[in-house]
């Protein structure tokens, strides 16, 4: 294995909204979210700032016409 990839890694997934994030925490019955607690990943929440996040949401409703 290379140098590189050696070392204490984390797997985390991120979400910019609680909402969106709650589906996936563990516990659930959900097979995703058990995939992701079976595997370790870490589920974190970040906040945006208000213009980024205007940006994001824009960007979902044209994504979803």
């Amino acid at each position: 294995m290379a140098p590189a990839l050696l070392g204490d890694w984390r797997l985390i997934l991120l979400f910019s909204d609680e909402a969106a994030a709650k589906p996936f925490r563990a516990p659930s019955k959900r097979w995703d979210a058990q995939a992701i607690s079976g595997f370790g990943i870490e589920i974190e929440v970040v906040d945006l700032p208000a213009e980024l996040r205007g940006k994001v949401q824009a960007a979902q409703v044209r994504q979803y016409r």
